[in-house]
């Protein structure tokens, strides 16, 4: 799976829009109103989140293309033009009606013509580096861990440096500590972390080193507590070249307390069967992080687990009660309470004969000063998905080039907007492999496929995320994630055109 910073980039690079402006068609105003054309305008910004402060930059759309396409002329394109500075402008752009504006895959469908903000925030510095080469060890000779027990986990964060992990032990390194240790002494491969990058002291990034051990809550049910951690301000890392973080871990007594929380596990697997036909729960998530993110932002990347409850398939109610948890991370760091379920769902390409395993979700974030203490979902998935008029819960062949994808709108909740991936299957040496096809933005209920997206002969799948953020209109601003914060992911069934 790509990191939120891989996604990104292979996304959009943060775009805006901005209807302005006036010309011998006639003028309109902000909104849109009125006949003539306008020219769409906007900057890309990226907001860097460092351990010495954030910090912005644009970026470079000079060699990028843009257009606007017109639904209702045959999706006839108008082009536009990236600048190096973060620009780009669309001009004579009809005044009022729905347009796609398209950058690379991605398809934003607006009505309106307001201003645009499609900016969004990233974990790390600017100038990240990536640990490609390996191995790039990491190796921890760290005393006072608490006597390790079958369960506990370890994790490390470098806000800075784009680097996280948790349960490095879990996932491939060498040596983990055994029962009884009181010392670790384990390596890691960073080019193995879900965010493979590479934490540098001499330029401000803070490392964190965790040890979760096994927390019972109130109501009887095993945790994951962190109760001691490492602040490193010395390691540097370079990529293929192997690094020693030394040091003791500080105990921290989890002396704060959670909402009594009643979680409604059996709800949120009543989804399973909108979520895709084939889904079947794969495991279960709650747990209170430490969101480094800017103030009022939904988690933008992996976060330190202060308590999360163990993942498990579990369908039925379990009265949790309170969790006892410890935060010693810098205050400005928000406590945020985000719940989840995980579904799995396979899909086998045309030849192959290894399957793709994805596991689509359906979750929420809020701050955890205003967490319910009944929990259960505020938002579903998409409901009845259909492609070319026909349901896409099986199989479907002859669907068109330019299909209409249609769906109803959740049971539960009220979605801001809808993001339609269309993805594209392909063998590739006996296993299946997925690639982007297209990205729809809309807070509609239907997209329609435009031309040249699509390919006679190859296989897709359809997935479509309904999704709500704070107060954002995530129409105009599809990469804000702002608490509080759900997402809802329903998945078709494989189609050809």
């Amino acid at each position: 799976m790509l990191t939120i910073r891989q996604s990104m980039a292979a996304l959009t690079i943060a775009l805006g829009a901005i209807a302005c402006g006036s010309n011998a068609s006639g003028t309109t105003g902000p909104d849109g109103g009125g006949g003539g054309t306008v020219t769409l305008s906007g900057t890309g910004v990226i907001t860097w989140v460092t351990d010495t402060g954030n910090q912005t930059t644009n970026a470079d759309y000079s060699t990028s293309a843009f257009a606007a396409l017109d639904p209702n002329n045959g999706f006839a394109a108008i082009a536009g033009i990236g600048n190096a500075n973060g620009t780009f402008s669309i001009p004579n752009v009809p005044a009022s009606g729905t347009l796609y504006v398209k950058y690379g895959r991605n398809y934003f469908v607006v009505d309106g013509r307001p201003t645009f903000d499609l900016g969004y925030e990233l974990m790390g510095r600017p100038d990240y580096a990536s640990a490609i080469t390996s191995p790039t060890n990491l190796t921890f000779s760290i005393s006072n861990m608490a006597s390790w027990q079958s369960g506990d986990g370890i994790g490390l964060f470098s806000i800075g440096g784009g680097a996280a992990w948790n349960w490095i032990d879990q996932t491939g390194a060498t040596n983990p500590p055994g029962v009884g240790a009181t010392t670790l002494n384990m390596t890691g491969d960073m080019t193995q972390a879900p965010d493979p990058y590479l934490p540098s002291a001499s330029k401000g990034d803070v490392s964190w080193l965790l040890q979760y051990t096994i927390g019972t809550s109130s109501g009887g049910t095993q945790y994951g507590q962190l109760t001691r951690y490492v602040r490193d301000t010395t390691i540097n890392m370079t990529d293929g070249k192997p690094t020693t973080m030394s040091g003791t871990f500080t105990a921290v007594s989890p002396n704060k307390t959670t909402p009594s929380f009643n979680l409604l596990r059996s709800a949120w697997a009543s989804f399973a069967s909108t979520v895709n036909p084939t889904a079947s729960v794969s495991s279960n998530f709650l747990g209170v992080m430490a969101n480094y993110a800017p103030s009022g932002a939904a988690g933008i990347d992996l976060a330190p687990q202060l308590a999360s409850m163990f993942k498990n398939s579990a369908t039925t109610d379990v009265n949790l009660g309170t969790l006892a948890y410890a935060n010693p991370f810098p205050s400005s760091w928000a406590e945020m309470f985000q719940v989840h379920t995980s579904y799995h769902v396979s899909y086998m390409a045309p030849g192959a004969t290894t399957a793709l395993d994805l596991y689509p979700s359906v979750g929420q974030q809020v701050l955890l000063s205003g967490a319910p203490t009944t929990v259960s979902p505020t938002l579903g998935p998409a409901q009845s998905i259909k492609i070319g008029g026909q349901s896409a819960s099986t199989q479907l062949s002859g669907v068109g080039l330019t299909p209409t994808i249609s769906w109803s709108a959740p049971a539960v909740g009220t979605p801001q907007a809808y993001s339609v991936w269309v993805y594209h299957l392909t063998n590739s040496s006996g296993t299946t492999q997925w690639s982007t096809a297209a990205v729809f933005y809309t807070k509609a209920t239907s997209v329609t496929v435009p031309p040249n997206v699509l390919t006679s002969g190859n296989t897709y799948y359809v997935a479509i995320s309904a999704l709500t953020s704070g107060t954002v209109d995530l129409t105009y601003s599809p990469y804000r994630s702002r608490l509080p914060y759900a997402w809802a992911n329903a998945l078709t069934a494989t189609f050809t055109p």
